[in-house]
Formats: C-alpha cells, structure tokens, sequence
C-alpha cells in the first residue's frame, strides 16, 4: 500500500481531527436502520487493540439511529485520564449500566458508564484476558506471568464496589469464558508453554469454588462460546505448524453430569459467533513467504453439528486480513474487523445476514472486540 505524503498544513489539520472524529457513514450502499437495529439496539462499541507497547487501544461508537461512526470516543469523554485508554484491548462487554473494556498490556479493567463512556474506575488485575458475568460479578481470565509453566487465574470482581473478591488458579494462559448452569468453563491455551500447550478447559462451580477436574480438548485453545442447545463450542489454535487449527463441540453427559467432547468438526476455524442455529466463523491463514493471506468464511448447524457452507460472503469487498466476527443479536448483521496489517487504522465491514456487504469504516488500530448497547426505556 502507498503512503501518501501530506504537507505541513495537512498535517496539522489531521493531527488535530484524529484524537476523535464524528463521520457520517458514506459507503458503497450507505447503512439504513432497520428492524432489530432501531427497536433493541441504540449502537454498539467497537473495541480497537492498538498494537504492544504502544498504548494506542481506543473505543469507537456506531449510531444506528444516525449512521455516524465516532472514533476514539474513550478518550474524548476522559481527558483528565493521562495515558487515555491504556495498551493492548482485548475485550469489551456490557453488563448492566457498564461498560467494561479489558486492557491486556495495561495490566487492567477499565470500567465506564455504558450510556456516555465516562471512566467509573479501574481494577489492577496481570495480563487479563477475556470477561464474563453471573449474578452480580465480572470473571476476568488472566494470563498471570509470563513464564512458561506457570498457571494462570480468574478473578472475581463486584461490580457494584469493583473490588477483586476471590481469585482462582486455572490451567496455562486461559483465554475465553462462558457460563452454563451456575459453572464457569475457562478455555486454556499454554502459549508461553510451547511447544508443550495447555489442552484444557478449567471446570469452576458458581459461587466461584476451586476448579473440578478439567475437560481435555486439544492443544492450545483460545474461543469458547455456548449455544443454545448448552452445546459449548471451543477452538483449538494448533501449534502454527503440523497441528492445524480446529473446532470442536462439547454436549454434557446425562449420566456423568460432565461436558465431554461430541464432535471433532475438523474445521480450521479462528473465529466464530453463535446467532440461533448458526456458527459463522472464518479462518485466515497467511503464506509468510509470498505474504498472501488466504480467507475463508463458512456456517456450521450447531444442532445438528455439520458444516452447512464453507462460503457466506458473497462480497469480500476488499477485506484484507479478518481479525474477527460479530453477529448482532437477533438476526441483524455481520461485523468483520479488518486488521489490515496490524500496523495501522483498521477497517470495520458490515455485512446482511445473507452475507452482502453494506458498507465499511476505517476504524483504529487493529480493530476486534465489539460492545452492543440496548436502547434506554
């Protein structure tokens, strides 16, 4: 890609409209509201990582009523806040009238109000990782340290009071969490372990309790999401060499009370989200040497457990390295971030449910986790 040189003058024009700017969405088909997006939804957050050390994470917002996309929003509601969002996001979620955001490098969880982005606090917690909720309390998976061999945690945290409450020794660097029947399921990946991976998932009763006896899967384990048949859906990363990546679905046993896995889908999956019956993922894989990279999107009948299309976008519409996928809840669109090359803005697609591409919108740096945010009664 070309760089373009601007003079003095354009210079300072965007470094001054970059800290945060409001734009009114004009792509190929411009966006219009329609059912579920104006009767649930009143926009959603997207959560942009920043690359290491670079303390560039930031939080963009989407109108759905207006269409304006509106970068950097974070940091223009918190001035006073020295270092703005902090380094490395990993996660976002909504849980209440908060909103959540997980800085990995930062060494952080920051919390905000949902409806305006103004910083409420923050809780210390090392490397954390991804978040969910149950009954009042957050779980943060934290990768702990980085040294090889040494175990990972979760902790609990108040959202009332933001105070840590109990903290929980897992498996090696944990990565996604879920909730089914009152027990917490952590997916493990051991990356700093390599090439001897964690391939387990950590079993927690609720109220948080030491963890029971974990569930074997495969090496080096990342996305863990729940269906809603209970069906627990995990990816495996692989080793990045001679062990592909893969998804598998975990069912419970009805005679042993255990998840226990069901179906090796021998699927290279690096992402997915669950909307009904459907799993849409897409997994990329780049060829280092020709620096192509290879994309593919595909839908899985999670009931039934079989592979229903290995394509779904009918219009890539210049998607250059997808970084993730997000369904909007209840049958409205696909969002796709587009890393572009993990050095600069990214870029956010949105796509129909049948896969044709609405429009897209230069985000921040390498763009990946996204918020929805329900409509005030």
């Amino acid at each position: 890609m070309k760089k373009l040189f601007f003079g003095l003058a354009g210079a300072l024009i965007v470094l001054f409209f970059n800290a945060c700017r409001k734009e009114n969405i004009t792509p190929d088909t411009p966006p219009q509201p329609t059912p579920p997006e104006t009767v649930e939804w009143a926009g959603f957050y997207l959560l942009n990582q920043g690359n290491w050390g670079t303390n560039k994470a930031s939080i963009d917002f989407y109108d759905f009523a207006t269409g304006n996309y509106e970068r950097n929003v974070y940091e223009l509601r918190n001035p006073e806040v020295a270092k703005a969002l902090g380094d490395v996001g990993n996660d976002i979620q909504i849980y209440g009238s908060k909103l959540y955001a997980v800085l990995n490098g930062s060494n952080k969880l920051e919390v905000m109000d949902a409806a305006t982005t103004k910083r409420l606090g923050q809780v210390e917690i090392p490397s954390p990782r991804y978040i969910s909720f149950a009954g009042g309390k957050a779980y943060v998976s934290a990768f702990v340290a980085t040294t090889p061999g040494v175990k990972g945690a979760v902790y609990e945290i108040d959202t009332a009071t933001f105070a840590i409450t109990k903290k929980i020794e897992v498996g090696l660097q944990p990565e996604m969490l879920a909730v089914v029947n009152n027990t917490l399921y952590v997916a493990n990946s051991g990356g700093y372990n390599a090439p001897t991976y964690d391939k387990t998932i950590s079993v927690l009763p609720l109220p948080l309790g030491e963890a029971r006896t974990p569930i074997i899967v495969n090496i080096n384990l990342e996305m863990l999401r729940v269906d809603q048949y209970k069906q627990i859906w995990v990816t495996s990363r692989g080793n990045y060499a001679d062990v592909p990546a893969n998804l598998y679905c975990l069912a419970l046993n009805s005679q042993s009370g255990q998840y226990e896995v069901v179906k090796d889908m021998q699927l290279p999956c690096s992402h997915f989200d669950i909307r009904g019956d459907s799993l849409f993922y897409y997994h990329s894989v780049t060829d280092y040497k020709t620096k192509k990279t290879t994309n593919a999107f595909g839908v899985v009948d999670v009931k039934n457990r079989k592979l229903l299309t290995d394509t779904f976008i009918t219009d890539p519409a210049g998607l250059r390295l997808p970084y993730n996928i997000v369904l909007q809840p209840n049958g409205g669109n696909i969002y796709i971030a587009d890393a572009t090359d993990f050095q600069s803005s990214g870029f956010l697609y949105c796509f129909s449910a049948k896969g044709v591409h609405k429009w897209h919108v230069q985000t921040g740096d390498i763009p990946y986790a996204i918020a929805f945010l329900p409509k005030t009664k």
